[in-house]
């Protein structure tokens, strides 16, 4: 199977975990390549920084969404 990146420009892209690690490098790479990107994670402040970084850098929209448990 094919895949082309072209084919998410514009699209809304929803990633797990991706505050940091490789949830982060998959939600930068989406946001490259044209996709509106929704960041999740359990920490908060993790979220607001990643969202921080990718507008800022990018200039793509992005989203916050995150679950915190006591």
């Amino acid at each position: 199977m094919s895949y082309s990146f072209e084919e998410i420009k514009g699209s809304t892209v929803v990633i797990t975990g991706s505050g940091r690690g490789i949830g982060k490098s998959m939600a930068e790479l989406f946001a490259d390549h044209g996709a509106n990107v929704v960041i999740t994670d359990i920490d908060a402040d993790v979220v607001k920084e990643t969202e921080a970084e990718i507008a800022k850098k990018r200039r793509r929209n992005t989203r916050c969404c995150m679950r915190c448990y006591k």
